[in-house]
């Protein structure tokens, strides 16, 4: 759980977005979104389904990410 909500977050910076950008993409508050990327919250599937689509990142990538992918 922990890990996605890290993954959440290094794939939202390195896409060059705030809390408060992604958002807005998805239609949830910043305070959720902090809270998703700090693993107070439970990622459901169908909010990680928005994230990864505001984050143009298949959703599979949050659960292993490997940097080189966004590095190219």
């Amino acid at each position: 759980m922990k890990e996605i909500g890290k993954n959440i977050r290094i794939i939202r910076e390195i896409k060059g977005l705030t809390q408060e950008g992604l958002a807005d993409l998805t239609g949830f508050s910043q305070r959720h979104i902090s809270r998703l990327e700090n693993g107070q919250t439970p990622i459901k599937e169908k909010c990680l389904n928005r994230i990864a689509k505001a984050l143009d990142t298949p959703s599979d990538k949050f659960k292993n990410l490997d940097i080189s992918s966004f590095l190219k």
